[in-house]
């Protein structure tokens, strides 16, 4: 009897090992990824495979031969940087470089990981697929693109509630655990399974609530085949209010304050790419100015 209990703990423990084996075979890239996760986590983006690089010449921009801003003024921008630990500073006026700075070790081929001013470029592509036609309307229901949402709920949430992170969507987020459905949606592979099998929290339009599940949902609506990642990080910050005054659709825009709540922008239209660690695309359409910021946590 105790020979034949042995005998099956030990088939208890090989059917065990080989269904352990069969998921770490199955999600292997997650697991690589979840791995190797560096702590640089923005400068450090060769981590992140496999990489798909996307058609396109790169953009290529002169230098000002005459600045239109005082060299001062951007020499202390610039030094203001260089305090904070960027990696990379970059100062556009009137369409021309006016100021390039780059840390040891980096430089204007480098790539970063941009955290969550990716999902701006979502929207800006949300955009485009409205004036080519691909799309009809911000006010569409995202289950027309979307089949599993069509039977339940979440068939009245539109594409203007997830620009809006306004969705209802369930917000599986937990601080440093990358088991949860974020944590998944960054290191993991099958984003399409996330987003079909997310449940529906509360109806659309209750309250803002920042949740990155919208954004990979919109990039499955542009683009059903493909299974790149919208932008986000498995420890972005949750905030939820009862409404986004300073949000547009993906795009933070000027009320007031600068992102800090502390003192007031210069122009009234402003508005910026906002990534974790202080990534940032400023744009003053009224200056005529871009200015970007990527490094690590920005130091105080």
């Amino acid at each position: 009897m105790k020979r034949r209990w042995i005998r099956w703990l030990l088939w208890i423990a090989l059917a065990a090992f080989l269904a352990l084996a069969a998921l770490v075979a199955f999600e292997w890239t997650y697991v690589v990824r979840l791995s190797t996760y560096p702590k640089d986590e923005v400068t450090r983006s060769g981590w992140y495979r496999p990489l798909e690089r996307v058609a396109g010449a790169p953009l290529a921009l002169p230098e000002a031969a005459a600045p239109g801003i005082a060299p001062e003024a951007l020499a202390q921008a610039a030094q203001y940087a260089e305090e904070k630990g960027s990696a990379a500073f970059v100062v556009l006026h009137r369409g021309a470089i006016v100021a390039e700075r780059y840390a040891p070790g980096h430089g204007p081929d480098a790539r970063t990981n941009p955290m969550s001013m990716a999902k701006t470029a979502v929207a800006l592509l949300v955009g485009i697929a409205l004036a080519e036609g691909a799309l009809g309307s911000l006010d569409e229901p995202a289950a027309r693109h979307l089949h599993e949402w069509s039977g339940d709920e979440r068939s009245a949430i539109t594409i203007r509630h997830l620009l809006q992170m306004a969705s209802g969507l369930a917000n599986d987020y937990a601080e440093e655990d990358p088991f949860t459905d974020m944590g998944y949606l960054y290191f993991g592979t099958d984003s399409p399974w996330i987003v079909g099998r997310v449940r529906a929290h509360e109806p659309p339009g209750t309250r803002f609530d920042y949740n990155s599940i919208n954004t990979q949902a919109l990039v499955l609506v542009l683009d059903p085949a493909r299974a790149a990642r919208g932008g986000s990080s498995p420890r972005s910050t949750r905030r939820a209010r009862p409404a986004a005054r300073r949000r547009g659709l993906l795009l933070p825009v000027r009320h007031g304050s600068r992102l800090d709540h502390r003192e007031p922008f210069e122009a009234d239209d402003v508005v910026w790419l906002d990534g974790r660690h202080k990534q940032r695309v400023y744009v003053v359409p009224s200056r005529e100015l871009v200015v970007a910021r990527v490094g690590e946590q920005a130091r105080k």
